[in-house]
């Protein structure tokens, strides 16, 4: 298995071993490929995002879902960042690195937001935290609270009644049926 170091390598060459996962260092900072500190402040960056999501909507079950994310994510997301911190083969600092989602993009779409949060996690999950049990265990954790919120968003938001139980939607990814526009339903 490889140490986090050398994964980080991997994804941010050319930095140097004294700066390979900090954002201050250039190289690692303009690289296309981002590294751990850039994930960690993106998944960080997420909880305010989502707050502020939350006192915005009109929906109350979108209200509540993401009230659900931005209270139970900081436990999985200061796991990751605690785990990065205590790895001996590498150099974590997260200040200064910049989030790899940019919130002004999904204003006002906090379910296309939290999917693409999804998505990056699961890109650092898959490619630099790979063999690391304790972030991929915790990345796991956070995953189970996107999918309900995500559920709850794009499920229960919107009064559907034949999509798939909460379980269905989380575990397996079962999707729902496609929502028919307004158009849609005036055309038939």
């Amino acid at each position: 298995m490889k140490s986090l170091l050398e994964n980080i390598k991997e994804y941010c060459e050319p930095c140097q071993d004294s700066c390979a996962c900090d954002p201050s260092c250039s190289d690692c900072r303009d690289r296309q490929t981002p590294c751990s500190a850039q994930y960690a402040a993106t998944l960080k960056q997420s909880i305010s995002d989502m707050w502020t999501e939350h006192l915005d909507t009109h929906n109350y079950v979108v209200h509540m879902a993401l009230d659900d994310y931005y209270q139970k994510a900081p436990k999985p997301i200061d796991g990751i960042i605690e785990a990065l911190k205590a790895c001996p083969d590498t150099t974590f600092n997260m200040n200064g690195a910049g989030s790899l989602v940019c919130y002004q993009n999904w204003v006002g779409n906090p379910g296309g937001y939290l999917g693409e949060i999804r998505s990056k996690m699961y890109e650092a999950r898959d490619g630099i935290w790979e063999g690391y049990h304790e972030i991929e265990s915790m990345c796991d954790d956070l995953d189970k609270i996107i999918a309900e919120a995500l559920y709850k968003i794009n499920v229960l938001s919107k009064g559907l009644d034949s999509c798939p139980s909460l379980s269905d939607y989380v575990n397996n990814g079962t999707p729902c049926p496609p929502v028919a526009t307004e158009l849609e339903i005036v055309q038939k």
